[in-house]
């Protein structure tokens, strides 16, 4: 923590701040838990980039050090979601999307589940960024696929209603991480930042399927959805560490229905699919990463597609499209072999480039 803070010097006694952050900034660094509303007003300081960076980054490591309480994590997403630049979308529909850092360099799992879940029936309304832990992000495979990935906001909710599907580029819809953005490139290590990107999705989906990159976050995070009134989730941790549901190995799971929590794990047989290495799917770079993607919608059969079933399948079930998750395997197969996940991805191209006037 000392080498990491010498990156950012700073003294209490000498640089003002407001009252409130500099109340909460020294409950921090004190081990002491803030309350969901010190929490959102001290998010909310942050993100009007009147706090200095230094004292951004002291803020951030203590709530690492200490451990971010549920209360913390509930009021930064309050604060964060209110900063956003939204989008209506249907009451059905669902984010597919994992907070990243788990340094697996896998292919794109949850971008290809999305439109195998968009072919499925279930509108997408997909939040992702750039590359956090492979070598190809969300955005940057899409971009490769011929995505744009900036259009109108009028377009994005035509996407949600045509194509079933729509990528919500983070930097867009939330400009004001630029105030965070330096500082966490800067300190290399996870903050709560990690976990809010999947928290606070810009079309404020009541439905979710949200891979995480540690077992401990499943509840907390869980608990939080419960909080902002969403329906139904579930929250996906793998023991190989993937934040995806996994075929490597067993997945710990929290399901999040009707405000009730349930803990659960699921196999690979559980689910009728093949084990598979982690090195059967390792991914490439973003042109190679769309090629594969691209295979997979055509039908080709490869651990990539058992995997990309497997979360398709549980995200059906999360949107109640199917009654558990062998059944929505079944429909996720069925969106890819009869060509409607591939008929969602070339509708979202197809609308996403052509520009309102």
């Amino acid at each position: 923590m000392n080498e990491m803070t010498a990156l950012f010097t700073y003294d209490h006694d000498t640089q003002e701040l407001p009252m409130l952050f500099d109340h909460a900034l020294q409950k921090v660094e004190n081990g002491e838990d803030l309350t969901s509303e010190e929490a959102k007003e001290a998010f909310d300081l942050i993100f009007t980039g009147e706090i200095p960076d230094e004292h951004i980054a002291a803020f951030l490591l203590g709530l690492c050090k200490k451990g971010e309480a549920v209360e913390e994590l509930l009021g930064a997403v309050i604060s964060m979601r209110s900063k956003a630049i939204t989008i209506k979308a249907p009451p059905d529909a669902i984010d597919i999307v994992g907070t990243g850092g788990d340094q697996l360099n896998t292919l794109n799992i949850s971008t290809a589940a999305s439109f195998v879940v968009a072919g499925g029936g279930v509108p997408v309304a997909k939040h992702g960024n750039r590359s956090v832990s492979s070598r190809s992000g969300a955005s940057d495979v899409l971009r490769e696929l011929g995505v744009n990935l900036e259009p109108d906001i009028a377009i994005l909710e035509e996407c949600l209603n045509v194509a079933n599907i729509c990528f919500l580029f983070a930097p867009t819809h939330h400009p004001a991480m630029r105030h965070v953005a330096p500082i966490r490139k800067r300190l290399g290590v996870r903050t709560i930042f990690n976990l809010l990107g999947p928290l606070t999705n810009p079309a404020n989906v009541k439905l979710h399927l949200i891979g995480v990159y540690e077992k401990e976050w499943l509840t907390p995070m869980a608990e939080v959805l419960a909080e902002l009134g969403s329906k139904a989730a579930w929250l996906v941790h793998g023991q190989d560490d993937m934040d995806e549901i996994t075929t490597t190995a067993p997945t710990d799971s929290v399901e999040l229905r009707d405000g009730e929590l349930r803990s659960f794990t699921l196999t690979p047989e559980d689910m009728r699919l093949p084990r598979i290495h982690v090195a059967d799917i390792y991914g490439q770079n973003a042109a190679e990463n769309a090629i594969a993607l691209r295979k997979l919608l055509n039908g080709e059969r490869s651990p990539y597609r058992d995997i990309v079933l497997a979360n398709a399948g549980a995200a059906l079930t999360v949107a109640g499209k199917a009654q558990n998750i062998l059944r929505g395997i079944d429909l996720a197969a069925e969106s890819i072999d009869t060509g409607a996940a591939t008929e969602a991805l070339n509708r979202l191209v197809t609308l996403t480039n052509r520009w309102t006037k």
